[in-house]
């Protein structure tokens, strides 16, 4: 296409991080997950964590897994991975454990003892000779386990090793490390105090959650004695300010920066020392012989961490552990483009602020490797890198590397500062509706479809609400992850290549309407309306993170998949975006060229009229690359940008993150410091571009190096090369306080075509050829047939899904088209044998002969409702097409089947939620001090949804969801005796109108799940059949000598009960399937729903740990006799709403007053917020009138007591951590 005369066009846009200073991460401020509670406990994991940060993931997941486990560690800064091999060899090295105090030291302290300095001296000095070469590294001690994906990261460690190893007698070198040292620590020191000043990092209190309430004068302790002492633990305080600094909490980079939330402790679960534990639990701190420590917050921590180093060192011989430092979405695009192709080179750079190319030449990616690394994963963690790379960005890259297996998870991990509501910020995150723009990706959010998730946001949601008092909106950071599973999955093992999954498409008029305004809200920033938007619209927008690059992204991923006709597909859609650009609404500056030099990039078809195509220059016309013999469809264009220009820069504020350059000519862009050569002709066909990259870019003298990739027809058309090409910041709200420098426009430097600091080449500097985005894969067309389409074992049949979108550009319904061959399926079509269409679960359909054999079983992509279904059958052509809607959300809310996903994959059972539990590694709550479990009251309470607690309150039993939760407030509580209720054990489970009992519940112990920030009910089950009932006649009657307590439900929540219950079983089973296992043989879960039946297998019956019941004595332990042979062992977890599918009940932050279990008639006589029942004691409950009046606290003027007693019992429990005249002071998060 050509060019406009006269208009300007921008070309690429690039956030590189070109500020002085950038945040360094050296240990997390999140508390640690489980990488592998999505998976099935036989299987071996294979695990990508993109934005890995420091070890705690690693660690934790050590510690809570049992199978083998392969880890592929990513991160952009290289010394996040030299400080976690240090941690690891460590650890490894330290068999008697006499080292732990120092390693901790080391790994967490930023000023350090010199017994603990010289340790990691000489490990350093050991581990840089081990560095020596890559074939030295894999054949030491260490290779078999620690690997490194390319021999660059193996480099750069080893620098950043011989910076640790510095000792006085290396005399310069260790005089540059100190001076270092101390200027990094004071900048980091200076910013701290700017941002922070004397406030609180009420941040940290997640990490003590699901008790926050009272950990608030903890933490701000520990906070403090960090950033003055250097040190976490309390006891090298007073020698701390005598120690010295810590070279692995710097970096020879010194414009890596300290962030200024660091504080160690927050990396581990700290509610472990302030929940009381049993005294036989895991991970139980030690205490003081009063009880009680003064430390708790490191205390914590330590035994957290002694326990990982434990586990850590057992676990060595079922460890991979393998790195690779760059940028997390380079990775994943070379590494579908290695899926795809074969060949390592996808021509990325390691990272957007360098000319590094990342080449992945690891020994470990030939498939004959004794230690082949991964091309695709079961677990792909993303941190919170969709907070500054952008969710759709993060889908696109990673998403393709899922595992084709319906337990195969991607989780991303929202940590924003969020502007506005977190229900809203959630539905908007991809700039669409949520489930059908995740097909795109081939994935789904599982939440979002069941409504329910086992892991509790309450801590999260009631600290944004006290700091939204304070502030007057919402201004905080709020964590939430969210879990996509693979849409579709083959129903045998199988590699990305070799994809077997049944084909997905979508109908084209809808995906081209999905897309273009997909298209319109990446690009939203360039319309005039919305550049002439108020300052807080504009800077809360998600244009910042997407570019036309993203777009492609997505759009090679429709052509990969073949999700539509591609080339009607891509004809409407290009010429409604052209359309749009030529409307009055853009920005004198855009074009959808840039686009289109994209699609060119990735090889995708387009039609003639879009088509970038080489050019023979002709002898006689004027050209300025006359002498090219071809000119290519796209040239690059360099420019070299002397670091005088960039002086602005040092003007901007770390928090609002770097800005957003881009090339305008009257520009894919990348940017770095470095050293610019280059051999050949200038701007000749031969020129080619070399950077040397500058490690020191702002204390260095390198000019700044940009690149971008523009169509050729803009430089053959430009006779006199007279082009200008213009350098400047992309126009966003923090960058408007450079206008006085800069300009009204921000450019930073203007030159043409012709000018010295100007070349044009055919490829970017160090490459050699386009960048792979989305794999740059090969056309669906151009496998073999038999790999792009899914047929069953016998070749009989070929189905299809077509998705179809409403006018919202909602999925609306869902058709399976099953094409019949020749055989004995279409003989038996033909005689007219009746076909009938089964709704074997949520997600599923089996289509079979009423009286015959199925002809297929299909996973679909979401879940449909039977209700308006209708099935098709053509004799003459042989198929069978069934058409369902999507289910509505009144109709998967009242579905008993829609709670908890189980089912049968690959001839083992399988859970998609909730997440699978390693119970025995969980910390034991202590029951008999019920006291001091009043907290557990606010986390079950946030169980519900507002639509949920207003049938509770209603006290109508018609919300099965309420219902249900009824039931387990009433068994959580009840054990934990937290409402002066006594210890109920067993309960029973009955449905007086449909046979009466059908379940007993042995509660041995209330756990803290600790990743998950709730508790969990570790039990003993008897499910009772008409078949099991008769060999527990005896045990039943005994039972009535030990107060039982039953529980009465209707019919359909005994079904939910029925559905529940398996997969309870399921998530924490530490035994295998027998080969006669029920649910195999059945070949489904749970086995039956009808009255008397069955419902859970038999293969985990009689199988507990040792002293499972040991806390119960006299009956209980006699009854434990009776029963154990018949029980079976299963992990009861709450069940909480989900913030993108309902809005979640504003919970209590004053003390509340009882929960009931089920609904009653009145109302609640306490106060049901900090500021929600005026007029009530805080306290006690107490009227205005009954207590002869009210006083308010002092500090937040909202809570009222009726007498200092009330006041002071209050402010001793939870008002202390949760009154606005502490949280005021902490407003910085």
């Amino acid at each position: 296409m050509q060019h406009g005369g006269g208009r300007s066009f921008r070309y690429g846009q690039c956030r590189g991080q070109l500020l002085p200073h950038s945040h360094f991460y050296p240990v997390g401020n999140t508390p640690a997950v489980c990488l592998t509670h999505p998976l099935p406990p036989e299987q071996d994991a294979h695990l990508l964590l993109l934005g890995c940060g420091d070890a705690r993931n690693v660690l934790f997941t050590i510690y809570a897994d049992l199978r083998k486990l392969d880890f592929t560690c990513c991160d952009l800064e290289p010394e996040i991975i030299a400080r976690n091999i240090v941690l690891f060899t460590l650890l490894m090295d330290d068999e008697q454990n006499n080292n732990l105090q120092k390693i901790w030291n080391l790994y967490y302290h930023r000023l350090v003892d010199q017994d603990s300095l010289e340790l990691l001296r000489e490990q350093a000095s050991k581990l840089k000779k081990l560095a020596a070469t890559t074939d030295l590294w894999r054949r030491g001690e260490y290779g078999s386990m620690l690997r490194f994906l390319d021999s660059y990261t193996l480099t750069q460690v080893s620098q950043l090793w011989d910076f640790y190893s510095q000792r006085p007698p290396d005399g310069s070198a260790y005089e540059n490390q100190q001076n270092l040292l101390h200027q990094e620590f004071q900048e980091a020191e200076r910013v701290r105090s700017q941002i922070v000043g004397s406030n609180s990092m009420l941040g940290g209190l997640r990490s003590t959650a699901p008790v926050s309430t009272i950990a608030h004068d903890d933490l701000s302790t520990s906070y403090r004695r960090y950033w003055t002492y250097g040190v976490a633990d309390p006891s090298q305080e007073a020698n701390g300010l005598d120690n010295s600094l810590n070279p692995m909490l710097g970096t020879p980079n010194a414009a890596l920066i300290i962030h200024h939330a660091t504080d160690p402790v927050l990396d581990f679960h700290l509610a472990t020392g302030y929940a009381p534990l049993s005294s036989n639990s895991p991970l139980k701190p030690n205490k003081g012989e009063d009880g009680s420590f003064t430390n708790a917050c490191y205390q914590t921590a330590f035994v957290e961490f002694a326990a990982y180093a434990k586990t850590f060192r057992c676990a060595r011989p079922r460890l991979t552990i393998r790195f690779i430092a760059s940028d997390a979405l380079a990775l994943c695009h070379t590494l579908q483009h290695m899926n795809n192709t074969g060949n390592s080179e996808a021509h990325w750079y390691r990272n957007s602020q360098t000319y590094v190319p990342l080449n992945l030449d690891s020994n470990d990616f030939n498939p004959r490797s004794d230690h082949p690394a991964p091309l695709s994963f079961d677990a792909i963690d993303t941190s919170n890198l969709a907070d500054h790379l952008g969710c759709i960005n993060l889908l696109a890259a990673a998403g393709p590397l899922l595992n084709r297996k319906p337990t195969s998870t991607l989780s991303t991990e929202l940590l924003v500062r969020c502007e506005g509501d977190l229900n809203d910020y959630l539905k908007d995150l991809l700039l669409g509706d949520l489930p059908t723009v995740a097909l795109l990706f081939n994935l789904t959010p599982i939440q979002y479809w069941t409504g329910t998730t086992a892991t509790s946001v309450w801590d999260e949601r009631q600290l944004n609400i006290v700091l939204q008092d304070s502030l007057g909106e919402y201004n905080t950071r709020c964590r939430y992850i969210i879990q996509w599973k693979s849409a579709r999955h083959s129903s045998q093992e199988t590699n990305l290549l070799n994809d077997t999954t049944i084909p997905l498409q979508f109908e084209q008029p809808g995906l081209t309407n999905l897309l273009y305004q997909l298209y319109l809200r990446m690009v939203e920033d360039e319309s005039l309306p919305v550049l002439a938007t108020s300052r807080k619209e504009l800077a809360s927008g998600p244009s910042g993170f997407y570019t036309r690059a993203s777009f492609v992204a997505i759009l090679g991923l429709i052509h990969k998949s073949d999700l539509v006709n591609w080339s009607v597909f891509i004809r409407e859609l290009c010429l409604l975006i052209t359309r749009h650009h030529s409307s009055r609404s853009m920005s004198s500056y855009t074009s959808p060229q840039e686009m289109f030099v994209y699609l060119h990039m990735c090889g995708l078809p387009l039609p003639s009229d879009y088509e970038l195509t080489p050019y023979r220059p002709v002898k006689g016309m004027p050209c300025p690359l006359q002498n090219w013999k071809t000119i290519p469809p796209t040239l690059c264009i360099t420019i070299v940008v002397p670091r005088t220009l960039l002086g602005f820069l040092k003007m901007a504020n770390p928090m609002d993150g770097s800005p957003i350059f881009h090339v305008v000519l009257n520009g894919p862009q990348t940017n770095g410091f470095g050293k610019l050569t280059f051999a050949g002709v200038r701007n000749s066909e031969s020129c080619v571009l070399s950077v040397q990259h500058d490690g020191e870019p702002w204390t260095g003298i390198a000019p700044m190096i940009v690149s971008v990739i523009v169509p050729s027809s803009i430089i053959r058309q430009d006779r006199s090369m007279s082009t200008r090409v213009t350098l400047g910041l992309k126009p966003t709200v923090p960058v408007q306080r450079f206008m006085d420098e800069l300009g009204q426009g921000l450019a930073i430097c203007q030159s043409s075509l012709k000018d010295p600091n100007v070349l044009v080449t055919k490829h970017r500097p160090n490459m050699t050829g386009y960048q792979s985005i989305s794999g740059n894969s090969v056309s669906p067309c151009a496998r073999p047939k038999e790999l792009s389409m899914y047929q069953s074992t016998d070749s009989q049949t070929h189905a299809r899904v077509h998705v179809s979108l409403d006018k919202d550009l909602k999925v609306k319904c869902i058709t399976v088209h099953v094409d019949i061959y020749a055989g004995p399926l279409q003989d038996k079509l033909r005689s007219k044998v009746a076909v009938s269409v089964f709704q074997d679960s949520i997600f599923g359909v089996s289509i079979r002969f009423q009286e015959g054999p199925l002809i297929e079983q299909v996973q679909l992509p979401c879940p449909v409702t039977m209700t308006g279904s209708e099935t098709r059958i053509e004799l003459e052509a042989s198929y069978v097409e069934f058409r369902a809607p999507v289910a509505t959300r009144s109709e998967l809310s009242s579905r008993p089947d829609n709670f908890y996903w189980t089912g049968i994959y690959q001839q083992r059972p399988i859970i998609y939620n909730p997440h699978y539990i390693s119970l025995d590694q969980l910390p034991i709550l202590d029951i008999e001090e019920s006291v001091k479990l009043k907290w557990l009251i606010n986390d079950l309470a946030d169980m519900w949804s507002e639509t949920e607690r207003a049938f509770r309150e209603r006290n109508m039993a018609t919300n099965l969801r309420s219902n249900f939760k009824n039931t387990l407030l009433k068994l959580f509580v009840d054990f934990a005796g937290v409402q002066d209720t006594k210890h109920h054990k067993p309960f029973s489970l009955s449905d007086p109108q449909n046979g009466g009992l059908f379940a007993l519940i042995f509660p041995a112990n209330l756990r803290l799940d600790l990743p998950h920030q709730t508790v969990v009910l570790d039990v003993a089950i008897i499910p009772l059949s008409n078949n099991s009932i008769h060999k527990i006649t005896s045990l039943l009657s005994t039972i009535e000598t030990v107060r039982s307590s039953e529980i009465k439900i209707d019919e359909r929540e005994s079904l939910l009960w029925k559905h529940t219950l398996p997969a309870m079983v399921e998530r924490c089973r530490t035994w295998k399937h027998k080969r006669a296992c029920e649910y195999i043989r059945a070949e489904k879960m749970p086995l039956s729903l009808e009255t008397g039946d069955r419902y859970i297998c038999s293969c985990g019956k009689g199988t507990f740990p040792a002293g499972f019941w040991s806390r119960n004595k006299g009956d209980e332990a006699d009854l434990w006799r009776l029963m154990s042979k018949h029980a079976i062992r299963a992990a009861i977890s709450p069940c909480f709403s989900v913030p993108f599918v309902e809005r979640q009940y504003t919970l209590p932050l004053a003390k509340p007053g009882p929960v009931s279990p089920a609904p009653t008639d009145n109302p609640p006589t306490k106060p049901t917020g900090l500021d929600g029942k005026r007029g009530l004691c805080a306290m006690c409950g107490k009227t205005r009138q009954e207590a002869g009046g009210l006083r308010e606290c002092n500090g937040c003027r909202v809570a009222e007591y009726c007498s200092r007693e009330c006041h002071l019992e209050h402010w001793r429990g939870e008002h202390k951590g949760l009154c606005r005249r502490v949280d005021r002071a902490g407003s910085s998060m």
